[in-house]
């Protein structure tokens, strides 16, 4: 008898996922598999040479494989696509953001 509230409370929190986060960054995850951002992208990565900009700054070379936007376009969504705003991180400092 327990199980049937327990299943009951797991669809309302998956419905609850899907209303508030999924569709919330729908925009988002679209933004981020769009060919714009891809074009953004690369351009960043030629411009720094695929380096980690925080790597250089302490006079080390590391390649990088993140780009970053420097503010996170949830909070300005109008600079999501301009380049001086986009910078790269070796992704072990991802976290440290």
């Amino acid at each position: 008898m327990n199980a049937e509230p327990r299943e009951i409370e797991r669809k309302q929190n998956i419905k609850y996922y899907k209303q508030t986060t999924y569709e919330r960054d729908n925009k988002y995850n679209k933004f981020y598999k769009s060919k714009e951002w891809n074009k953004v992208r690369q351009l960043a990565i030629v411009r720094d040479h695929a380096l980690c900009k925080d790597c250089l700054d302490k006079n080390t070379i590391t390649p990088y494989n993140t780009v970053h936007h420097i503010k996170p376009i949830k909070e300005d969504w109008s600079k999501r696509l301009e380049l001086k705003y986009k910078f790269k991180r070796w992704n072990k400092k991802r976290n440290k953001i």
